[in-house]
């Protein structure tokens, strides 16, 4: 028994292994389908359930790739590529706004001049093409290029703010407030931050651009003092625990494990018809098709229990926040990781802001901007605020 299963195994291996190849061949989709394309099934689904599929272009994503390329290639820096986006309203396709490797790696994607590569095998001309082959060369040169120019590639400093932060006069989650710089007499290089409004659209905005050193200190120093307020670590520490016991029971785990069982009990059952001498095609047949079925389903159960996540201990969480607690302020890896931690959102004025914490069961990304300042307008009157003097357009504020 066990020798004929270590045989089944190999074959469906070898099976497996040789459908992807002819699949590679014929040009079909395979796993996660690259921006600028859609999966369009083909024919009907074959004994194991599943039905081949290929590439066809998304007109709109693939209009947005060869945006992408035609600016590249006309020597547009990817962080302005990025910005052009951002102002468009062009996002991914999770509906989050392109970062510079997800750009990049539209750039570098033989994909959209019609080349497919599977393992150390390539085939040309086999998909739909987007990009013309000229303009992929021209860019794939630059790349090269910038690669042995850090000073092109890599900003000189990153601005831990850019991605995070609104302006509250435009009051949309599209408008946002971008990293800018200039030089100032003395040759210095000033970096501030400034509305995307007033930086991209040339439209009036009451928002007037703010030092970056001055204005991520700031947002440092608050969340600091948040995290060194009487309990609150202890407090945060304990939602974390609950919220961490909440999802560590997975009900689907509990389903894949009764179908591996079911699998495997049909399986024995096999076996003890083949010692009895009960074996035809029918059965080798039934035997590939659960082989089949139990590796789907054990690749989809051992994804579920890399979700879970391990079992935290109170005192660890505790000591873990108390690290960030104790940081020191003045010092740039620990802003960048109490940022990164911490900071969802900063709605900006001239003379105040409001910072939007990461919290626990909530996707931060859908809390949008204007739900943030309804619920701020609507308890911006309550007491224990904090008054600025500071005024714009004649309107005055609170922290």
């Amino acid at each position: 028994m066990e020798g004929m299963a270590e045989y089944y195994s190999a074959e469906l291996a070898q099976k497996v292994k040789r459908g992807m190849y002819e699949g590679f061949l014929k040009g079909h989709a395979g796993g996660i389908v690259c921006y600028g394309y859609d999966p369009e099934p083909i024919g009907v689904a074959n004994s194991s359930g599943r039905i081949a599929k290929r590439y066809v272009i998304n007109k709109t994503e693939s209009a947005v790739v060869q945006h992408i390329f035609h600016e590249y290639a006309n020597g547009r820096m990817i962080k302005d590529i990025i910005s052009g986006l951002l102002v468009d309203g062009i996002r991914n396709r999770q509906g989050k706004p392109f970062h510079y490797n997800s750009v990049m790696t539209i750039l570098q994607n033989e994909k959209y001049i019609g080349t497919l590569t599977w393992g150390e095998f390539t085939k040309e001309n086999i998909l739909p093409v987007i990009i013309d082959k000229d303009i992929f060369a021209k860019v794939q040169a630059r790349t090269e290029r910038n690669k042995k120019n850090t000073s092109i590639s890599r900003p000189p400093e990153r601005y831990l703010l850019s991605s995070k932060t609104y302006c509250g006069y435009c009051g949309s989650s599209k408008v946002g407030i971008i990293a800018d710089s200039g030089t100032a007499r003395n040759g210095e290089t000033q970096r501030y931050y400034k509305c995307l409004t007033k930086k991209k659209l040339k439209l009036p905005c009451c928002k007037t651009q703010v030092n970056k050193a001055f204005f991520e200190m700031i947002v440092t120093k608050a969340t600091h003092l948040l995290l060194n307020r009487d309990g609150m670590i202890k407090r945060i520490a304990e939602q974390v625990i609950a919220f961490n016991d909440e999802i560590q029971a997975n009900p689907k785990i509990e389903l894949y494990e009764k179908q591996l069982a079911d699998c495997d009990k049909a399986l024995d059952n096999i076996m003890r018809a083949i010692e009895q001498g009960i074996f035809n095609e029918l059965t080798q047949d039934r035997i590939l098709k659960l082989q089949s079925e139990r590796a789907d389903i054990v690749w989809r159960l051992d994804g579920e229990k890399l979700n879970i996540p391990i079992k935290l201990d109170l005192d660890e969480v505790i000591c873990w926040f108390e690290l960030f607690a104790s940081g020191e302020i003045e010092n740039r890896e620990y802003q960048e990781r109490l940022i990164d931690a911490f900071v969802s959102k900063v709605i900006l004025w001239n003379d105040k802001m409001i910072i939007v914490y990461n919290i626990k069961g909530t996707d931060n990304d859908k809390i949008t901007v204007e739900q943030i300042l309804d619920e701020y307008n609507e308890t911006k009157n309550e007491p224990n605020q904090t008054r600025f003097n500071s005024q714009c357009n004649g309107a005055s504020g609170r922290n």
